[in-house]
């Protein structure tokens, strides 16, 4: 099974370098750091008065750069990345295929350049024959382009929805998912305008704008931001029977029902079996658009391409994409739905200045493509069978819960300061990158992580929770 990237695109930087290296300092065989630890204190000094403090990073270490499963500080010591930018490199950092698209874009023949420059050009000059025109960057929406149109074909080939509205980020296609099931609530199902109700889960996450926090169950994420966005109801996650309740009681109001199929923010929850087919079920029973937050759990992270794929047995009326659908690359996401749905959006009623923008769209399919031809669900799947094997030998008394779907583990400890602790220490002093969320510690490494690493990790595991 293979794992890392091929050498031979990045020589200069192999992967097996990089797993080599962290092999023997793991094992005591590298005593020595590349640059004095005093130039990431002054690249921190540097830095750190100028940034907003929306984010409190972990003291210790600067990260610098990236390779496949890998990240390097300013010391030049590396470390296993372990959160995978929650899911943004599933496919490992500076995959070569999806590089190989950026690197495209930029392209600009000689000719382009002189007949630009020497003034050749002018509105309506044609340049001989279709010899290659190189890459684009950024056009508005307005005008077609060849990217735009193939990433759809692409996405929508692979998923079997009817369309695709692309846009720059995950909480920018939760909100296009959020208009567009209102627009389908008031133009079809006859929803009054402005009474059209959304149904979410409690620890849901789906982004930080204003409206998706109006939903949020996390008091420090809405403290301040008020006035708040109303027309949500919220039911227990996992409970389908609530669902039905308040379906039954005010089914007539309600759009849609929009739903993580595995709760990452909330800690790595996985609903119980049979869950989300109840859900659609009711959903249809209703006439009640059941959408699904993929934008973690899509893209093989679960070791399926898609969370849903584990139950359901027909798609859902849509699913939000984002994260490792860019590859790690660029911000990029998309609402893919059926015509029924996304048909509620008309022209002049949304729009976005970077959805769906040349780079972006090669980098897609550029992603895509590896999701499929390089078997990255599978990979997910194989890995997180070890990684969960492997922590189920621990008895530690400290971890309270294993569970998971994938190469996606939640580790819940017994409390939210032991959770940040175990996160310093593994991060600083066994290398292994990771973030905690309350009581939870997620790990969740690129698809290309090797067997022996995954087996190191859980090792570390138990070294850090002995500490604590």
């Amino acid at each position: 099974m293979h794992h890392s990237f091929s050498t031979k695109t990045h020589t200069k930087n192999p992967a097996g370098g990089f797993q080599q290296y962290y092999f023997m300092f793991r094992m005591g065989m590298v005593s020595h750091r590349i640059i004095d630890m005093s130039q990431a204190a002054q690249t921190l000094s540097q830095y750190d008065s100028h940034l907003a403090r929306n984010y409190k990073p972990m003291e210790g270490f600067t990260i610098a750069g990236s390779y496949a499963q890998y990240v390097i500080d300013t010391t030049g010591t590396y470390k296993l990345d372990g959160l995978s930018c929650y899911g943004a490199v599933n496919f490992g950092h500076k995959h070569p295929k999806i590089v190989e698209a950026v690197l495209k874009t930029l392209e600009t023949p000689e000719f382009f350049v002189k007949e630009v420059s020497n003034g050749t050009a002018k509105p309506g000059f044609r340049h001989g024959a279709n010899d290659g025109f190189g890459g684009l960057t950024a056009v508005s929406r307005n005008f077609r382009t060849e990217a735009a149109e193939k990433f759809a074909d692409r996405i929508c080939g692979l998923t079997g929805y009817d369309r695709m509205l692309p846009s720059s980020g995950g909480a920018e296609a939760v909100e296009t998912a959020v208009k567009s099931i209102r627009r389908w609530g008031c133009d079809v199902k006859g929803i009054p305008d402005g009474k059209q109700l959304i149904v979410v889960a409690d620890d849901c996450f789906h982004g930080r704008t204003t409206t998706i926090i109006s939903f949020s169950s996390d008091p420090t994420a809405k403290h301040g931001y008020g006035p708040l966005t109303p027309g949500f109801l919220k039911v227990p996650f996992g409970d389908a029977e609530a669902l039905e309740k308040i379906f039954d009681e005010r089914g007539t109001e309600i759009a849609g029902f929009l739903v993580e199929p595995v709760q990452g923010e909330g800690g790595v929850i996985v609903p119980p079996k049979g869950y989300l087919t109840k859900c659609q079920e009711l959903c249809k029973k209703h006439n009640i658009m059941f959408v699904l937050d993929e934008i973690q759990s899509g893209m093989g992270r679960t070791g399926r391409n898609f969370a849903y794929e584990h139950e359901l047995k027909t798609r859902p009326d849509g699913i939000i994409l984002a994260k490792a659908l860019s590859g790690g690359m660029v911000p990029l996401s998309a609402f893919v739905a059926n015509d029924y749905l996304l048909d509620a959006m008309t022209v002049g009623t949304h729009g976005s200045t970077y959805g769906g923008n040349p780079m972006a769209s090669l980098i897609g399919i550029a992603a895509l493509d590896v999701l499929v031809n390089e078997h990255m669900a599978e990979k997910s799947a194989e890995l997180g069978e070890l990684l969960m094997t492997e922590l189920q030998k621990l008895d530690e008394p400290a971890i309270k819960d294993i569970r998971g779907q994938g190469l996606w583990v939640g580790l819940e400890l017994e409390s939210d300061k032991k959770a940040k602790e175990f996160a310093r220490i593994i991060s600083v002093d066994e290398h292994i990158i990771v973030k905690d969320n309350r009581d939870v510690v997620r790990l969740s490494p690129p698809f290309c992580t090797t067997k022996e690493e995954i087996k190191m990790m859980a090792q570390a595991v138990q070294r850090v929770v002995k500490q604590l």
